[in-house]
């Protein structure tokens, strides 16, 4: 299959990584209700429709005031179990999110829960997303004994919807692994991933890219945990899975925007303060271009600006970063771009 321009690539490539790396949290659009609405119902609307608007421009602070005045006016005229409640509910403990709120916004997502579970049960299906953001509210704010105690339950709720290796479980089980990782628990995060690529394998076949995906992840852990040949082996498993699909060459590299590039990083190395350089006072930014393959790592690292005491470093640093994947059309595809690393002393 023969890969589009460069040019076409390179916009097909920033709308998807940006719609990527942006926030989870998106405001929920409202369904028309067929029945005649009240004047206080209408202004409920326009209010949750600037709300929308403003999220989607992330105009966060700019949405909290009519977020709330949506809650008060829907909870006042439609009560506080009404479905439209529950919209507003949770377009307001996105927007707290998105202020870095986390308590707040945890606190939102803590009612929603109470109604949904009074309204469909304690093991619905539809309690599913809710337990899942409130999670990553408990997780933000360091609080991983609680959030992991959410992302089980979420786990059990899907697994008694789906089955025990259905393809919907991988969320649930990707939330476990990732908040495990950050409390430290990698053996814990290992088993998770470990799951999640059994099912995937099951799904989509061992060769698919979600499982080199996967594979990568789960190699970073590995390595955390000091189980180095393991992670060998899961990242040639994903490399072979990557190349296969394509291996173009380095002249075919889609150049990447700084941002972008930072966005993809999914490991990233800084440098240590050369000797040397710290004793002669040197200090600077050093620009490093970097290819990068279609499993994500690291090619070539080559210094194009700053002090020369301070590159070799920069490149050996660069050289270990590792970054996740870029998919354009279904297939993985070489990128390169320019890592910047500071040095300042103090």
């Amino acid at each position: 299959m023969k890969l589009q321009s460069k040019q076409t690539i390179q916009s097909v490539i920033a709308v998807l990584l940006v719609s990527l790396f942006v926030g989870s949290a998106q405001a929920i659009q409202d369904k028309p209700d067929a029945a005649a609405k009240t004047p206080e119902q209408i202004e409920a609307d326009k209010l949750n429709a600037l709300v929308i608007q403003f999220f989607k421009e992330k105009r966060f602070k700019e949405a909290l005031v009519p977020a709330k005045q949506a809650v008060e006016i829907r909870e006042k005229a439609l009560g506080p179990e009404h479905a439209l409640t529950l919209v507003s509910l949770k377009n307001l403990a996105a927007v707290y999110g998105e202020l870095n709120k986390h308590s707040d916004a945890a606190g939102i997502r803590q009612r929603v829960l109470k109604i949904e579970e009074k309204l469909y049960g304690t093991s619905s299906i539809k309690l599913s997303d809710n337990l899942s953001k409130l999670g990553w509210e408990r997780a933000r704010e360091q609080n991983y004994g609680a959030a992991i105690e959410l992302f089980k339950r979420n786990l059990q709720i899907r697994e008694a919807a789906y089955g025990a290796d259905h393809k919907e479980l991988v969320p649930a089980l990707n939330d476990l692994a990732m908040s495990s990782q950050r409390d430290g628990k990698l053996a814990q995060s290992i088993g998770y991933f470990k799951q999640m690529i059994a099912i995937q394998e099951k799904q989509l076949g061992e060769n698919h890219i979600d499982v080199a995906e996967l594979l990568s992840k789960c190699a970073i852990i590995l390595k955390q945990a000091n189980k180095k040949a393991e992670a060998e082996d899961y990242d040639a498993r994903a490399r072979a899975i990557y190349l296969s699909q394509t291996n173009a060459p380095d002249s075919e590299a889609v150049n990447l925007a700084p941002h972008i590039l930072q966005g993809a990083a999914i490991l990233k190395v800084q440098p240590g303060y050369p000797n040397g350089a710290k004793q002669a006072r040197v200090q600077g930014s050093v620009l490093v271009q970097v290819v990068i393959d279609e499993a994500g790592i690291v090619t070539k690292a080559t210094a194009i600006q700053g002090p020369g005491e301070l590159r070799p470093a920069s490149e050996e640093s660069a050289r270990r970063w590792r970054f996740k994947p870029t998919i354009v059309n279904g297939r993985p595809i070489k990128v390169q771009g320019i890592l910047t690393f500071n040095f300042v002393l103090r």
